[in-house]
């Protein structure tokens, strides 16, 4: 959601943002409903691009104190919490790939609530200089 806020300066600096999911259906619909997001989603059920880019899964790393407290939090800000009937474990990761497909930045989440700010994603693709 927070990528979204910065859109048009990625548009602006020639990427395009796609998120890929291996939610499908209902709960797919659901999110996107009560996200609003307007980016392309990409399904990959069989978890083949989590697996290529080496992205894990974490019982531990998801069910900690600093992760049920960052959610504790929302709720007592009165914020919803997405359900979601997928993998509660897999762990994320944001990944910009030129043209070409090389990878120009890895980020791997080292737990669910772990993502880089969207202005550093986009300053990371800025020229140097």
């Amino acid at each position: 959601m927070q990528l979204q806020s910065l859109q048009d300066e990625f548009l602006k600096a020639g990427i395009s943002i796609a998120l890929v999911t291996f939610e499908q259906g209902y709960w797919l619909d659901r999110w996107r409903e009560i996200t609003q997001i307007r980016f392309p989603i990409l399904l990959d059920p069989e978890k083949k691009l989590y697996r290529a880019f080496g992205l894990q899964r974490s019982i531990l790393r998801t069910w900690n104190l600093p992760t049920l407290w960052f959610y504790a939090r929302r709720l007592l800000r009165g914020e919803k919490l997405i359900a979601t009937g997928g993998d509660l474990h897999q762990l994320g990761g944001d990944f910009i790939l030129d043209r070409h497909g090389v990878v120009l930045l890895a980020y791997f989440s080292h737990d669910p609530t772990d993502r880089p700010q969207p202005l550093s994603l986009l300053q990371s693709i800025q020229p140097k200089g």
